[in-house]
C-alpha cells in the first residue's frame, strides 16, 4: 500500500488534507471533480470569462464558497444523532451560490443525505452527497484523461490524497468498481420475461425524504473551480436498450427503503429490461438495481402479502409488508418489481451520478450507456 504524505490522524487528518489538496490544486480541475463526483453538472461555478463587447473590456471573473463535512464512519447518517444535526446546522447558513459536501465512505447514498428533513427546500440541493470512493474514481479518470493537461503540483497532490483515502480504509474495493453479476431469484425464475408494453409514468403519490446537513470545513473566494456539464446519456442505435429510465416522484425513496419499485397495476416491464435507473432532482442516481423479479398483479395489504407467502413467493410477501407498513400507497393493487438492494453485488454502481435536468418521462436506455455517461 501506498504511504501518504498526510501525517495527521482520523477525521481531522482527511479534512485537513482535502482542504489542502483542494485549495493548492489547479481550480478548474477542482471544479470539475466535486462536480463529476457530486453530480452537479454546471450548475457548480468558479470560474467565469467574458469576452470583449464594443463597451466592456474583456472580464475573468472567481468566486467559490465551498463547505466540505468530512465524515469518515460508515453508516453516520443513519439515525438522528450528531451528523444530521451539524449538516442541517451548516445548511441553515448556504446562501446562494454557497456549496456543501459532505464526504462518507458509505457505498450507495445514505438515505436521509437524499432529502435532508430539516433543512429548507431552497438549500437542499446545495447539499451534496459525494462517497470517497467516487471522489478517488473522479481523480483517476482526470489524471487518466488523455486530452486533458494536469500541471505536475495538481497531480502528485491528487494521487496523494487518493492515496490517504486507501490507507485510511474510505474506499474498498467493492465500492470502487461497478460489478454486475447475475442476482439470485428466492421465489424462483424472474417473470420479467413474461411481461409485455410499454412502462409509463405510475400514479404514485410523491414521497417527501428526509436529510440533514451539519457543519465543514469551507473554502472561499479564489481557492477552487468550473468545467462542462453532462447534458444526459443519449442512447446508440446499435446499444442494447435494458435499462429502464425511472422518473415516478417517489420511486429513489422507495428503492432506498424496500429495494423494490411500485407502479399501476396496468404496467408492464419490457421483456429486455434487466436494471431500474432513477431519475431524481435533475440527475440519474449512480446506483443501479438488478429486477429480481416482476409481480405484475400484487394487493398491497396483509391479505395480499399471505396470498403471495402461499405461493411460495416469501421474499415478495416480505416486501408487501415493508409497504403496508409505510402507509404510503394505500391498500389497492399495483406491480411490483423486486429490485436487488443498493449494497448487493448485483447492484451495479456508476463513478457518480449523471446530470440529465431535461428529463420528464421514462424511457429505456442501454446500462453501457450510462456507464460511460
Amino acid at each position: 500500500m501506498s504511504v501518504s504524505i498526510f501525517q495527521r490522524a482520523g477525521d481531522d487528518r482527511v479534512e485537513s488534507a482535502v482542504l489542502a489538496v483542494l485549495m493548492r490544486a489547479d481550480l478548474t480541475l477542482v471544479r470539475d471533480l466535486l462536480a463529476h463526483a457530486g453530480g452537479v453538472g454546471d450548475a457548480l461555478r468558479a470560474v467565469e470569462v467574458a469576452p470583449a463587447t464594443m463597451r466592456s473590456a474583456a472580464r475573468l471573473t472567481a468566486h467559490v464558497d465551498w463547505s466540505f463535512e468530512v465524515v469518515t464512519t460508515r453508516g453516520a447518517f443513519e439515525e438522528e444523532g450528531p451528523s444530521r444535526d451539524r449538516v442541517r446546522r451548516l445548511a441553515g447558513g448556504l446562501r446562494p451560490g454557497h456549496w456543501l459536501f459532505v464526504l462518507t465512505p458509505d457505498p450507495p447514498v445514505p438515505t436521509w443525505l437524499a432529502e435532508p428533513d430539516g433543512v429548507a427546500e431552497e438549500s437542499r440541493d446545495q447539499v451534496v452527497w459525494i462517497s470517497f470512493a467516487w471522489m478517488a474514481d473522479a481523480v483517476r479518470d482526470a489524471l487518466g484523461a488523455p486530452d486533458r493537461i494536469v500541471d505536475a503540483r495538481s497531480h502528485v497532490l491528487l494521487t496523494e490524497l487518493v492515496h490517504l483515502f486507501d490507507a485510511e480504509g474510505l474506499v474498498h474495493d467493492e465500492d470502487r468498481h461497478d460489478v454486475l453479476r447475475a442476482a439470485p431469484d428466492p421465489d424462483g425464475p424472474s417473470g420479467a420475461d413474461d411481461a409485455e408494453g410499454t412502462p409509463n409514468v405510475a400514479d404514485v403519490p410523491d414521497v417527501a425524504v428526509g436529510t440533514d446537513p451539519a457543519s465543514t470545513a469551507r473554502v472561499s473566494t479564489a481557492q477552487v473551480s468550473t468545467g462542462p456539464a453532462s447534458t444526459g446519456p443519449r442512447v446508440a442505435a446499435s446499444a442494447r436498450r435494458d435499462t429502464l429510465l425511472v422518473t415516478q416522484p417517489g420511486a429513489w425513496r422507495t428503492f432506498l427503503d424496500h429495494a423494490a419499485y411500485v407502479c399501476a397495476a396496468e404496467e408492464r416491464l419490457p421483456a429486455e429490461v434487466e436494471h431500474l435507473a432513477f431519475h431524481h432532482a435533475g440527475r440519474i442516481m449512480a446506483v443501479i438495481p438488478r429486477v429480481v423479479r416482476w409481480h405484475p398483479r400484487v394487493a398491497l395489504s396483509a391479505a395480499g402479502a399471505r396470498r403471495l407467502r402461499d405461493d411460495g413467493h416469501h421474499a415478495a410477501a416480505l416486501t408487501v409488508e415493508s409497504l403496508v407498513a409505510a402507509g404510503r400507497w394505500g391498500e389497492r393493487p399495483v406491480a411490483l418489481a423486486l429490485l436487488s438492494p443498493a449494497d448487493d453485488p448485483a447492484t451495479v454502481r456508476l463513478s457518480g451520478p449523471v446530470d440529465d435536468p431535461g428529463t420528464t418521462e421514462q424511457r429505456l436506455t442501454s446500462l453501457a450507456v450510462l456507464r460511460h455517461a
